[in-house]
């Protein structure tokens, strides 16, 4: 029985039967694959790959940017599943056809992406065994940041900054964007997914508290530019960007998702 899927490129994805070697191109993917409880069925991942421990023994076959075309062939995958915000439908279509296998291409804008890209996977694969045990854990995340969220304060104005030389932050457009509103934080960024912004313009909108990386020893990344004069690096209101996870769109992210509605809550 052929297998017939729609990616969130909009592609239709057609396989005469269940995949069982799959390449995953992204982090992400690998952990969607396990999640679901399809593991087995995975050949080959990215250089980058790194989560559960049981994948370093597998084949690295590069990833999207940098693929190795020979480790892939070589892997003899029936399919190929990529997570990328920059993918385009030509660029699917030509590693689909250079390969000679179907590419499923995840997009992930949201945190509802997740379950949604755990259930593709059993959906291409047949394996549904970890999927119920996944759903469940997404909905008591929802549960419990509604709880903080009733029981705390309003949610403070939010600047997520991704790197400070150039200036880049999470926008309301894309999955971090999605997570601070989740969490209840209001955004100060108004457009793009992760825009490229000035010193000036962010001092203006005078963010409540400031998120930032971790360093090596845990703590928040000291600002060392002009985003030290905002009033929440004076007033002592920079966080980490909890978890470790939240810029890898996995089931792992439920942590930092709540983590950080915790933070958020009790910052303002």
């Amino acid at each position: 029985m052929s297998v017939r899927i729609v990616d969130d490129l909009g592609r239709e994805i057609v396989l005469p039967r269940y995949a069982r070697r799959i390449i995953s191109l992204a982090p992400s993917v690998t952990e969607h694959i396990h999640d679901a409880g399809a593991g087995k069925a995975l050949v080959g991942i990215t250089a980058y790959c790194d989560y559960p421990p049981v994948v370093q023994s597998l084949p690295r076959a590069g990833d999207f940017t940098r693929p190795s075309y020979e480790r892939m062939v070589a892997l003899k995958p029936d399919l190929l599943i990529v997570e990328s915000g920059t993918i385009t439908r030509d660029a699917a279509e030509t590693l689909s056809k250079r390969l000679g296998v179907p590419v499923y291409v995840m997009l992930s804008a949201s945190f509802a992406a997740i379950g949604k890209h755990i259930e593709a996977v059993g959906t291409l694969t047949g394996i549904r065994s970890g999927i119920a045990s996944a759903q469940h854990r997404i909905r008591e995340t929802l549960a419990t940041v509604k709880r903080i969220q009733a029981a705390g304060k309003t949610g403070p104005k939010v600047l997520m900054v991704i790197s400070e030389t150039p200036l880049f932050v999470a926008g309301p457009d894309g999955y971090l964007g999605d997570i601070i509103k989740l969490a209840g934080g209001r955004n100060v960024i108004k457009a793009g997914a992760f825009p490229q912004v000035t010193p000036e313009a962010v001092m203006l909108l005078d963010p409540d508290i400031v998120l930032v990386g971790a360093d090596t020893n845990g703590r928040p990344y000291p600002l060392t530019g002009p985003l030290r004069a905002l009033r929440a690096a004076r007033e002592n209101r920079i966080h980490c960007i909890p978890g470790g996870n939240l810029g890898r769109p996995t089931l792992r992210t439920s942590a930092g998702v709540i983590e950080l509605t915790r933070v958020l809550h009790k910052a303002k």
